[in-house]
């Protein structure tokens, strides 16, 4: 097996345990013929969030308004360290392998397009099947909840019943 197939199988393991933290959307690969890695990928969104203007520090007469920047200040630098962590792999992984198909059509290099389209159908359709699973694994936990309520449910109609029981048996004494 060539190392970038096993790179590339070794992100898509990856996947299946990583989450990404939603803060701000991350920002779109310019469009050019040059062929990027997962690294240059990164770099460009830690670059690009760091280097986004940050509005001006709001006095303290508006502590509303400055709780609020204080607030966006964090969700930004979060977002950047949690780049850095690797918890945007998967979307650094399509980013990358979307603008590299481009790269390669706009070159007119078409082994490097079809090897790049499998890995982007390879991926898309494991992020298909973690996103299949994560819809079965939440449909599995309301149907546990449901059926721990009946179960409670029927616990009380039970115990309800021997009480009738009892005093029913108790009224004909």
């Amino acid at each position: 097996m060539d190392t970038s197939r096993f790179t590339f199988l070794l992100l898509l393991w990856a996947l299946a345990t990583s989450c990404a933290f939603a803060a701000e959307p991350l920002p779109a690969i310019p469009k050019s013929d040059r062929i990027l890695n997962l690294e240059e990928v990164r770099n460009f969104w830690i670059n690009s969030l760091k280097n986004k203007p940050i509005p001006k520090k709001p006095t303290n007469l508006h502590p509303e308004r400055r709780a609020k920047w204080e607030k966006a200040f964090k969700q930004r630098d979060h977002q950047i360290q949690s780049i850095r962590d690797g918890h945007y792999d998967t979307a650094a992984l399509k980013a990358q392998l979307t603008h590299n198909l481009a790269a390669y059509l706009a070159k007119k290099d078409e082994k490097g397009a079809t090897i790049t389209r499998s890995q982007l159908n390879e991926l898309n359709l494991h992020l298909e099947k973690l996103k299949t699973l994560r819809l079965q694994q939440e449909a599995a936990r309301k149907a546990i909840a449901t059926a721990e309520e009946v179960e409670t449910l029927r616990a009380k109609v039970s115990s309800l019943e021997s009480e009738i029981s009892q005093l029913s048996s108790s009224c004909q004494h």
